[in-house]
């Protein structure tokens, strides 16, 4: 599974309910998370011509 595919599996919301229950957060630091998030649902994946994969264990 390459880390687009993962990202794609993932559930933003529930990853967003979770950071909500275990950290105390202002608005600042929600809108930085959220940027990064958006950020990760918009990468597209390149060409891999090393034959290496990216492993999330």
């Amino acid at each position: 599974m390459i880390f687009k595919e993962l990202l794609e599996i993932i559930t933003f919301n529930d990853v967003w309910k979770e950071l909500v229950k275990e950290y105390s957060l202002d608005e600042k630091e929600f809108g930085t998370y959220l940027g990064v998030f958006n950020q990760l649902k918009e990468l597209k994946p390149d060409p891999n011509h090393d034959g290496l994969r990216f492993l999330l264990s």
